[in-house]
């Protein structure tokens, strides 16, 4: 076992940790299948990072930070993550959830996937919603959690339809999109606001 937990196998359950947490969902879908963007190729090849110190990082990793390789693989204008670490029992950080990009800047992407089978009948939604940034060939993906009362002025400038509350205790808010341009807008304001991505993938050599 390295510095890092087996941090993509434990990534296997993103999805459904993500009940676990505040997050971004609905039941209506804001990238559509002919909508989709494919800024990544076929069988390009990363190495990842976690970030363990950050708070989503806590949650997959021992201590510090470590590195693991993956493939992205393309079909259909949806991608999926092919783990080529092999002491992991894991495909890769979506844990073998395909999922699609739509574009919402320059290099800014918001991922569309759906609940892990691993979240059971917790998830209260059809789509969940995490954000990609794509510079210098590089991938940045960040998992922003709803924040109850500070995310509300999105849902008066319409960004958001409505943010609600999971646990109905206060403690897991749930923001729910309106529009793709809304939540690239809300994701884009944590950017500026100096948030840290949970992972980083840079580019490999090809396979030979």
């Amino acid at each position: 076992m390295s510095r890092m937990t087996r941090p993509l196998a434990r990534l296997a359950a993103l999805a459904g940790a993500l009940t676990l947490s505040a997050c971004f969902g609905g039941d209506e879908p804001l990238v559509k299948a002919g909508d989709a963007v494919t800024p990544l190729a076929e069988g390009a090849r990363f190495t990842g990072s976690i970030d363990c110190d950050g708070p989503m990082g806590k949650m997959f990793c021992s201590d510090g930070k470590s590195s693991k390789a993956m493939t992205v693989h393309l079909k259909n204008g949806s991608y999926s993550f092919q783990d080529d670490t092999p002491d992991t029992s894991a495909s890769g950080p979506m844990g073998d959830q395909p999922f699609i990009l739509g574009k919402v800047g320059e290099d800014l992407y918001v991922m569309q996937t759906t609940p892990s089978a691993k979240s059971g009948n917790m998830m209260p939604f059809k789509y969940i919603y995490m954000f990609m940034r794509i510079r210098g060939g590089a991938l940045e993906m960040y998992n922003f959690s709803c924040e109850r009362f500070g995310d509300s002025r999105y849902v008066k400038t319409g960004d958001l339809a409505k943010v609600s509350d999971m646990s109905g205790m206060g403690v897991m808010a749930i923001c729910q999109p309106s529009t793709l341009v809304g939540l690239g807008r809300v994701f884009s304001d944590r950017l500026s606001l100096g948030a840290t991505p949970l992972m980083t993938f840079k580019p490999r050599a090809p396979a030979r």
